[in-house]
């Protein structure tokens, strides 16, 4: 599925996608991901301020070290710098009830 068509979707109807997607499993993600707001044009433009409001003005996306430890990535200047630990867990979603990374 294109970003084009996932910026076609409303709101509603990202729930039952979220549903139909399979968890990975995988607690041992490694690498550096760049990430991109999808869906409706208004959720996007609120997007990065609200991230901003968090710590994570100018947010990229996440880097991973394959043992479960992440961090944010913010764009500064034109620099890529950590911002924010995060550590990988599966849980049950909140959604569906089914194993999801977290």
């Amino acid at each position: 599925m294109t970003r084009q068509t996932l910026n076609q979707y409303r709101l509603r109807d990202f729930p039952p996608l979220f549903c139909s997607l399979a968890a990975t499993g995988e607690v041992g993600l490694n690498g550096r991901f760049r990430a991109e707001f999808v869906g409706p044009a208004w959720l996007r433009s609120l997007a990065g301020p609200a991230l901003a409001l968090g710590g994570l003005k100018g947010w990229w996306g996440k880097t991973f070290d394959g043992q479960g430890n992440g961090m944010n990535l913010v764009r500064l200047d034109n620099d890529i710098c950590p911002r924010l630990p995060v550590r990988l867990q599966q849980l049950p979603s909140r959604l569906d009830g089914q194993p999801t990374m977290t």
